[in-house]
């Protein structure tokens, strides 16, 4: 496309609101935990009828839930290099049972703690939907557009995958050579997302 500004084989990936890692934050409002580390929320979602069970302890939820959140985070991994699988581990996966295969393949997904016992899920959903951007907007009007000569720098640098998350404030984190971590108050304001770019 002539006087097309985006590089033709620029691709980035969006990811607004990665479903298992919003589903630890909204449990975490919810429930009222306070893992360290991980920022606040820009706003905090509905319980609806949420109730933080009596056991296992305050305490125990929390170091559990900062277990959950590392291992959701390995998603977003930089290897993606792909494994061809020998013999072995084939017949490893033709001997293996359904539960077994999921436990094998869903290593990133949250423990069932979370929505077994004290979590509204159609409030989890709810908050969920509310996060996440009008796809319908023209593409001239989309943060990335707005921003585009950081957005080449920063797919120069190895950035292809920008995650966005419904944290308080500004806050930008490189997570990886490829992956870039974003408030959504930062992708949303072209000044700090054109300064988070070009930072990388």
């Amino acid at each position: 496309m002539p006087g097309n500004p985006w590089p033709h084989d620029m691709t980035i990936t969006v990811e607004d609101g990665p479903t298992f890692l919003v589903d630890l934050l909204f449990v975490r409002s919810v429930w009222e935990l306070n893992p360290a580390g991980v920022p606040p929320l820009a706003r905090e979602p509905d319980p609806g009828t949420s109730t933080r069970p009596w056991r296992p302890g305050v305490e125990d939820l929390e170091r559990l839930w900062l277990i959950d959140w590392q291992r959701a985070w390995t998603e977003f991994e930089a290897d993606r290099s792909v494994r061809i699988p020998d013999a072995v581990v084939l017949r490893q996966i033709a001997d293996s049972s359904d539960e077994e295969l999921w436990d094998a393949f869903s290593a990133r997904r949250p423990s069932e703690l979370w929505y077994s016992a004290g979590m509204d899920r159609d409030a989890a959903n709810r908050w969920r939907m509310s996060l996440a951007d009008d796809h319908r907007r023209p593409l001239a009007e989309t943060p990335e557009w707005q921003a585009l000569p950081a957005l080449i720098h920063a797919w120069q640098q190895g950035v292809d995958t920008i995650i966005q998350l419904p944290y308080s404030g500004h806050h930008v984190e490189r997570l990886n050579r490829t992956h870039l971590l974003v408030s959504q108050e930062t992708r949303h304001n072209q000044d700090l997302y054109t300064d988070a770019l070009a930072g990388v």
